[in-house]
């Protein structure tokens, strides 16, 4: 029995940039596989899982529902793929709170006052010190 039959959850944290991930993870042929029961959920890339596959899943009651944070040829085009069944669709933007905008401000102004001050700062990627 393939692993995706056992599962009541379903994720895919994949980058299909990836050379040795598929661009298509789930489809018609792994969507049959899934007991019912199982939701799935994609925060990784649109691609992943075929958005006609998932929808028709749903709608068969092939799935207990699904989350994505992405979809394949995004947004969603027409009023019946919103409408579908035990379908939640974010627009890949979890970041846009009121919390996490007030954290960008405060993380933002407490480094660009570390940089003027001289003082260390936080996560430098190319480890190049900038003389003030």
């Amino acid at each position: 029995m393939p692993m995706i039959a056992i599962f009541d959850w379903v994720a895919s944290p994949l980058d299909d940039s990836d050379a040795e991930v598929e661009r298509t993870v789930i489809g018609d042929a792994e969507l049959a596989l899934i007991k019912p029961s199982a939701f799935v959920v994609n925060t990784a890339r649109g691609a992943i899982i075929k958005k006609a596959a998932i929808l028709n899943a749903l709608r068969n009651g092939q799935l207990a529902g699904t989350g994505l944070d992405v979809v394949e040829d995004e947004p969603l085009k027409a009023p019946d793929e919103a409408a579908t069944p035990n379908l939640i669709v974010t627009c890949h933007a979890a970041f846009c709170s009121v919390e996490s905008k007030s954290e960008m401000r405060a993380t933002s102004a407490r480094l660009a006052l570390a940089a003027v001050k001289g003082l260390p700062l936080e996560n430098i990627v190319n480890e190049v010190e900038v003389p003030i």
